[in-house]
């Protein structure tokens, strides 16, 4: 099947000579597993071979938004995801990805705003968003409470801070990048709303907390990576890991003014590299 130029491949009926259309004839699941494999608006194509087509591209569960290559099309492209989530039907979203890298060029916060909320009606178990602009940006409140949510992937520039409210009853997979920590949050609250969190990733992030506490029971996979010495002075930062469930340890960042561990009964493998800075350890 060539989606792309429009085309069906059709079989040819032994007994009576017709095309027959094999592809449209297959059910919804496979369809939207075939499409998937698309970017979204080759997906939006698809809509053009039939009338059954119409409504398998407007009830995809997967949703991937990548930058355009000419910088000029910001405009048509935030028109593009604005009218996609608008005649997308009420079946549920499975993920949304949103990759946007253009330093001059900037997507309208309010839309942003807009397009999160709109995923998260849908019940949104996977959300990744990539974006790095030179103006701050904004993060709806709204995104950080979710009830569906699995896994959650925010890279962010400039550095967002987290909310101080939080709650990810679902939520299993955490990968947080460029993300600023400061004492807003007490000591073991900043992770306490994730119960059945099983992976998370911090990369990059900075931190002004005395304690930072990454207390999290269900706990498997925990990388903790920056590589970015100057930013990571934990000369005065208290880092305490309670994860008795813990599998799997990667730690490459600086050195903490003091390391409070629990006992890690089921580890099977951990890599710890300390980074040191004469400017924050000198």
């Amino acid at each position: 099947m060539d989606l792309i130029n429009g085309k069906l491949m059709k079989g040819q009926n032994s007994v009576s000579g017709a095309e027959e259309d094999r592809i449209s004839l297959l059910p919804d699941s496979l369809l939207h597993y075939i499409i998937s494999f698309l970017d979204n608006k080759c997906v939006a194509r698809t809509s053009l071979l039939s009338k059954r087509w119409s409504h398998i591209w407007t009830s995809i569960p997967t949703l991937d938004f990548q930058f355009p290559d000419n910088s000029s099309e910001t405009t048509k492209f935030m028109d593009f995801v604005d009218r996609t989530l608008l005649l997308h039907d009420f079946s549920s979203i499975k993920k949304f990805s949103l990759h946007w890298f253009w330093s001059e060029n900037h997507l309208n916060a309010c839309k942003i705003n807009s397009w999160i909320s709109a995923v998260k009606k849908h019940k949104v178990e996977e959300i990744s968003i990539f974006l790095h602009q030179l103006l701050p940006g904004s993060i709806p409140l709204a995104l950080f409470t979710s009830k569906s949510l699995v896994t959650l992937e925010l890279n962010i520039q400039p550095n967002i801070c987290l909310p101080v409210y939080i709650s990810f009853p679902m939520l299993k997979r955490l990968k947080l990048c460029e993300v600023k920590f400061s004492d807003e949050w007490s000591n073991g609250q900043l992770f306490s709303s994730f119960p059945v969190l099983e992976d998370l990733v911090l990369e990059c992030c900075t931190s002004h907390m005395k304690n930072f506490c990454i207390s999290i029971p269900a706990l498997k996979l925990l990388t903790f990576e920056n590589h970015y010495e100057q930013e990571d002075c934990l000369k005065d930062c208290s880092l305490r890991i309670h994860a008795p469930s813990l599998v799997f340890l990667t730690y490459l960042s600086g050195v903490p003014k003091e390391f409070i561990l629990s006992a890690f009964p089921t580890l099977v493998e951990a890599e710890v590299s300390f980074l040191v800075d004469e400017d924050c350890y000198g």
